[in-house]
């Protein structure tokens, strides 16, 4: 794997600011080359409201997206990253035809701003032309280039916001979603509990079965080759030990900002009541500027080639193992990144990684040993798999179970009996008394979506279908719904409201956006990949 060096990660850093900031909240989808445009062709690559696309301007906006896309996707296959690619290319040619339809501009003022803004053109808070060029150097563009790159994405940022701007969201609105989102349903809850089966289905299994489960999976029970890891490096909770604010810092913050720090009264808030919140705000300036020093300084190190052993004790850097594990499988250690780890499977025995940033860590890793793929025989995993024959049986006669219940309860029902003489006759278990909200976890089963909106979409009285859970299977019978508590409405009808507000608008601008491809009449001469 190369290692990169300090103006490749500057790169990178750069490239998340501006997906972070600037690109629309709809578009979902990363990843690319970061290579230059290919050869000009004729004529146009499509038409947008009957106007010609340029194969000069579809090209270079290609490659934008490419860079832009750079770092996100890599583990995915290079059909789908293309697919991935056009998909982005047209929606953001499709915006920046709109936008100049609507005539919104970005004066060099805003443009100018807005690079001064990105932070890793920034020391201590202050632009540095240095990293600006040095940056532009490292990606191959001129300051033209990426201005004008930079200019179309804040030209799509405003087309966006404006859409946005058009959603309003009345205080009636906001209570509808409060009173919606906090409304309870009390019922009965049925649990089936594979685990009350596993005996039955442990004293019923034979030999036979193992044998035969066994040589109808073997590439599943097939062990793909693995490798073991040990990586170095520091992680914000780790820089955060280190050098944890002091007294005079977290007083010096909270002086500067006790605007940001009043009570509705508007008394000021003391300091041991926001201390937690304060000393969060002084940390991440200080965590973000160790942890691209500390990249920068791992950077030089690989290009001095200095030993794994010799780099961490040097920089102080916690050593950890991660394995076996299989190659193809994301794994996360420390919250490493799958592309990044992806690309450590590929290194020898003993190899070095390049500098791993994942934004809450900096890190370098290597592979200590390399485990060649095996088929077990039977008996190494005889208990595995007998396990898992336990489990799955255990699970299909608590389904089974519930099944029967639910039948036996709806045919007495429609015998005529009410549903507790109905209870009574079938004989089943005692069911538990439940409440909760359209989101809230239910006892025992925990937060399962599904279920609360099954609950809530069954008529007051009747049983739901049988709901899979992680846990075993559940039946509910919702009895009463309960209104939200009016009293704290108060309390959180800001966060309501702006939560409520994001949720509007960005049904509204996937909306906006496929009404806006309708209108545009997209025709696309490019080859789809």
């Amino acid at each position: 794997m190369p290692k990169p060096n300090k103006w490749t990660l500057l790169r990178r850093r750069v490239i998340w600011i501006l997906i972070l900031l600037l690109v629309p909240p709809f578009i979902l989808f990363f990843s690319g080359t970061g290579q230059a445009p290919p050869g000009r062709r004729r004529g146009s690559a499509g038409k947008l409201f009957g106007s010609a696309v340029p194969w000069e301007a579809y090209e270079r906006q290609q490659a934008w997206v490419q860079l832009k896309m750079s770092n996100r996707v890599s583990g995915l296959s290079s059909g789908l990253v293309d697919q991935l690619v056009q998909q982005q290319l047209w929606r953001e040619l499709l915006l920046l035809a709109e936008a100049k339809r609507q005539r919104l501009r970005v004066d060099d003022r805003e443009l100018a701003a807005s690079i001064r803004r990105i932070p890793a053109f920034q020391q201590d808070g202050r632009f540095r032309p240095d990293y600006y060029y040095g940056y532009l150097r490292s990606t191959g563009m001129g300051p033209q280039d990426f201005e004008g790159f930079l200019r179309n994405d804040l030209l799509i940022e405003q087309l966006v916001n404006s859409v946005k701007a058009s959603v309003a969201l009345s205080d009636e609105e906001v209570r509808a979603a409060y009173d919606a989102a906090h409304e309870r349903l009390r019922g009965l809850l049925f649990f089936f509990d594979p685990s009350s089966h596993t005996d039955e289905a442990a004293a019923a299994m034979t030999e036979d079965e193992l044998r035969a489960y066994y040589g109808a999976h073997l590439e599943e029970i097939r062990i793909p080759e693995q490798i073991n890891v040990e990586y170095a490096g520091a992680s914000r909770e780790d820089l955060a030990r280190r050098e944890p604010p002091s007294d005079e810092e977290l007083n010096a913050f909270h002086a500067e900002h006790q605007a940001e720090f009043l009570r509705e009264d508007g008394t000021l808030k003391p300091l041991d009541e926001v201390r937690e919140e304060v000393r969060r705000r002084v940390m991440d300036p200080k965590l973000r500027k160790a942890l691209t020093a500390l990249a920068l300084d791992l950077d030089e190190d690989l290009r001095a080639k200095r030993s794994f052993e010799e780099i961490a004790q040097t920089r102080q850097l916690a050593r950890r193992t991660s394995g076996p594990v299989p190659i193809g499988t994301p794994w996360l250690p420390e919250g490493l990144p799958p592309d990044e780890t992806q690309a450590v499977e590929t290194l020898p025995e003993s190899a070095m990684s390049g500098v791993i940033e994942t934004g809450q860590g900096v890190y370098i890793a290597r592979v200590t040993q390399r485990l060649a793929a095996r088929l077990p025989p039977l008996d190494e995993v005889r208990a595995e798999i007998r396990d898992r024959l336990i489990r799955l049986r255990a699970q299909d006669a608590a389904r089974k179970a519930a099944g029967t219940l639910r039948a036996k309860l709806h045919e007495r029902r429609s015998a005529g009996l009410r549903f507790e003489e109905a209870f009574l006759a079938v004989g089943a278990d005692p069911a538990r008394t439940v409440s909760f909200t359209r989101t809230g976890a239910i006892d025992p089963i925990g937060a399962v979506p599904s279920v609360n909106a099954a609950a809530f979409g069954a008529p007051l009285g009747e049983l739901t279908e049988v709901l899979e859970t992680p846990g075993g299977f559940v039946i509910i019978r919702p009895e009463e719904r309960l209104p939200a508590d009016a009293s704290k409405f108060a309390e959180v009808q800001g966060s309501v409201r702006q939560e409520t507000l994001t949720k509007q608008q960005d049904l509204h601008v996937g909306q906006w956006l496929k009404d806006l491809e309708a209108r545009a009449n997209v025709q696309k001469f490019s080859e789809d990949p």
